[in-house]
């Protein structure tokens, strides 16, 4: 068995076994109650995975009544097909899935709006599923899947005319409109734009940004609460961005080991589109780059259980309450069994789904670090 040791908020530094962790972990185990399965009050990360909102169905039937169970159970199919292009990389075949199954997965639902007739049933439903049911309908027909929830990124929506300085803040562009406007993405990449508030325009300038001033970038990133910054820059012609035409959108993204190389997204011309149709297609081609690099990033194709030793430097008992907490919201985290605890360190074997390295993206999520 692996060891480790884990610092909370921090690094977790691998050790050699038989040291400090493997004497720790001599003692009789001592298990908190709840710890082999993470707290469902500490999941809320899993529960969103695993949610599906604003599925709209419009049926028609005999009756009401049967209109309404056709409904239902139509909002359950398209849930459960959402579902797995979220989890799934592109390109992914929907393993089928009856009634009776999809029912077996679904935990339950909620009408968030509905209206009927005699005959007739349209409704907009949340659909939430089983996670350990879902995971075992994909692994019975050898889906690879992923289902860590990356840390929010940062958008920096720059604007650049063609005649004209690079522009963040000082005027509302159709660009960052845009980005503000675009509707939530429901993956597994939350999206953030800033507000443009004075804190925003004192962190970071358009030619910051543009430039990638590390200190301003950690600034903003950091005020956010975001894991990256994505530099999105737009450039138009001189009298502002042409549906007409084909377009491009400029990314860097930063992240904690530095830049990444500069991408281009094609922008798609729309003739008889307006403005806000383009560029909100263009909004809509970066989520889906940024969701399928998290997918290559962390989808593993074994699901396998394995099992760590890690050790958590704690100052006061709270530390590990907390640390407890956070491991509950890491999906690939089946269990965590509290080995030893002492007033400096707490010692925990930590049973996880996939490979050590899809952990540890996995708990840098949770600002939890997992280091050799």
């Amino acid at each position: 068995m692996a060891t480790a040791a884990a610092q909370v908020p921090g690094q977790v530094q691998e050790q050699v076994p038989g040291e400090a962790a493997g004497e720790a972990s001599s003692q009789a185990p001592a298990e908190v109650p709840g710890d082999a399965a993470p707290p469902a009050s500490a999941s809320s990360s899993i529960e969103d995975v695993y949610t599906v909102r604003d599925v709209e169905v419009d049926v028609t039937a005999a009756s009401a009544a049967a209109a309404r169970d056709e409904a239902i159970a139509e909002a359950q199919r398209e849930a459960y097909a959402e579902l797995v292009q979220r989890l799934a990389p592109p390109g992914t075949e929907v393993p089928p899935a009856g009634d009776a199954e999809l029912a077996r997965m679904v935990q339950d639902f909620e009408v968030q709006r509905e209206r009927s007739s005699s005959v007739r049933y349209l409704a907009t439903l949340t659909v939430r599923f089983r996670p350990d049911a879902v995971r075992n309908h994909l692994q019975s027909g050898n889906v690879a899947f992923t289902e860590t929830m990356s840390k929010p990124v940062l958008v920096l929506p720059v604007y650049r005319a063609a005649d004209g300085e690079p522009v963040l803040w000082e005027d509302r562009t159709a660009w960052r409109d845009a980005w503000e406007n675009a509707p939530p993405g429901g993956g597994l990449v939350p999206v953030q734009v800033p507000y443009g508030e004075l804190a925003d325009l004192s962190d970071i300038s358009a030619e910051e940004a543009v430039s990638g001033d590390t200190d301003a970038l950690a600034a903003i990133a950091e005020r956010y609460g975001a894991g990256d910054v994505l530099v999105a820059e737009l450039p138009a012609p001189a009298g502002g961005p042409d549906p007409s035409v084909p377009g491009e959108v400029r990314l860097t993204r930063y992240g904690a080991d530095g830049p990444e190389p500069t991408r281009t997204v094609p922008v798609p011309a729309r003739p008889d589109g307006t403005v806000e149709d383009y560029l909100g297609a263009a909004v809509a081609a970066v989520g889906s780059l940024l969701e399928e690099d998290w997918k290559l990033a962390t989808t593993s194709a074994s699901q396998e259980e394995g099992s760590i030793l890690v050790t958590v430097p704690i100052g006061r008992l709270d530390d590990w309450v907390q640390t407890r907490r956070r491991l509950g919201e890491v999906p690939l985290v089946s269990g965590a069994v509290l080995r030893a605890l002492s007033r400096d360190e707490a010692t925990v074997e930590l049973r996880y789904r996939g490979d050590a390295d899809r952990l540890r993206t996995a708990l840098a999520q949770q600002d939890l670090m997992l280091e050799d």
